[in-house]
């Protein structure tokens, strides 16, 4: 039987999945300022995304099988704390090192937040039910996201960039304070009773499911493209195209906003396969749009413009992935939810080096994207070919 969880909850949740791109838009247009700060370049600053998807990735592989075994609230109290803590480092850092370090930590900290805001969410709904309330939690998101740049923008205006992370740290104490009070999600009784080891088992069980297999693939093209060009647009319309980090950040955030409303597109189809081969056909436009953008049109209107329909196309992709292999790895909700998240955040973790290893930032993300978006039409067409996804909805 299906909970409804009050706004509260809801709220909460909502704040949870924002960690992922909370960590890496907040600080988008602080780049430029922090590769003089720290007396670096551009590829090492980079590299701090990296080093926080990285802390991501295996922070869900950690947090969730043991979430299962555990319940999820106190792990996740203790997970924010260990981002709250990381944050204060990312503050005091006086090199590139060890602000990519302290990047690392703060990543595994959030990851708790991601993977056991989905965790809760499966626990709670089912089919139809979880895709509209992943949905929810997408608009939640992408208001989240449209927030920190624009705020990350406005405090570069009057602060320097440490002040970004100094919020960070607030906001960690704040959802510490706000974590006490959700219920626990997964009772005793239907915790697993393997011993710990065991637990991390989970992690490779739920690819006997070939719907949970594809899903996390399609997941996986989504979020190496989404990256290809997070982590190259700010210095593309930044130092190429002369547009200010204030500018920036409102340009951006209005774009990730958009990603909220291709999730809530979602539930409106009456079948999954419709809805994967659209959302999937919207990729392919939008990626062959922002190519000829880049290097054939080279018109910053058009960049952004082809940016917007990439985020749109994303949110209904990233959602629909999502719902079919929570829904698949039901069973292991901790280790499912920590699989589809590790597995995302490892493929945008690689797109920010990839990208830059010609020297080019336009070139190599618009290889990036193609790439993305070929491996991505292969692979929904292998997942709308499977028996339990043309029975969805």
């Amino acid at each position: 039987m299906e909970k409804r969880p009050g706004l509260f909850l809801s709220l909460t949740i909502g704040i949870l999945t924002a960690f992922g791109p909370f960590l890496t838009d907040f600080y988008m247009p602080a780049l430029p300022e922090m590769v003089e700060a720290l007396k670096t370049d551009e590829a090492a600053v980079q590299m701090s995304l990296t080093a926080c998807m990285v802390g991501l990735a295996l922070g869900q592989l950690i947090i969730g099988p043991l979430s299962d075994k555990y319940g999820r609230k106190s792990l996740l109290i203790g997970s924010l704390a260990l981002f709250l803590v990381a944050s204060v480092f990312c503050v005091v850092a006086s090199n590139i090192t060890m602000f990519n370090i302290a990047r690392v930590f703060q990543g595994l900290g959030g990851a708790g937040g991601i993977v056991l805001s989905k965790s809760i969410s499966t626990d709670l709904f089912t089919g139809n039910a979880l895709t509209k309330f992943l949905a929810v939690l997408s608009m939640i998101n992408a208001v989240t996201s449209l927030a920190a740049p624009l705020v990350g923008g406005a405090l570069l205006l009057v602060m320097h960039w440490q002040s970004i992370f100094i919020v960070c740290a607030g906001i960690g104490l704040m959802l510490i304070v706000m974590c006490a009070f959700v219920p626990e999600s997964l009772p005793k009784d239907k915790r697993s009773d393997v011993s710990v080891v065991k637990s991390f088992g989970g992690l490779f069980k739920v690819f006997e499911s070939r719907t949970f297999f594809y899903s996390t693939l399609v997941l996986m093209t989504m979020y190496f493209l989404f990256f290809c060009i997070v982590s190259s647009s700010t210095f593309i319309l930044q130092t190429t195209y002369g547009m200010s980090s204030t500018l920036y950040a409102v340009v951006f955030g209005a774009g990730l906003l958009v990603i909220g409303f291709g999730a809530a597109l979602c539930p409106r189809f009456q079948s999954q396969v419709r809805a994967l081969r659209t959302g999937v056909l919207l990729i392919a436009v939008s990626a062959i749009a922002t190519v000829v953008s880049l290097l054939v049109l080279r018109n910053v209107y058009c960049i952004i413009a082809s940016y917007v329909l990439v985020f749109f196309s994303f949110g209904m992709m990233q959602t629909l992935a999502t719902t079919l292999g929570l829904d698949a790895g039901r069973k292991r909700a901790g280790s499912s939810s920590a699989t589809l998240g590790a597995c995302s955040f490892i493929a945008g973790a690689i797109a920010p080096p990839l990208i830059s290893l010609g020297g080019n930032l336009e070139s190599g993300s618009c290889i990036g994207i193609g790439v993305s978006t070929a491996l991505a039409l292969v692979f929904v067409m292998k997942l709308t070919r499977l028996p339990s996804v043309r029975a969805g909805f």
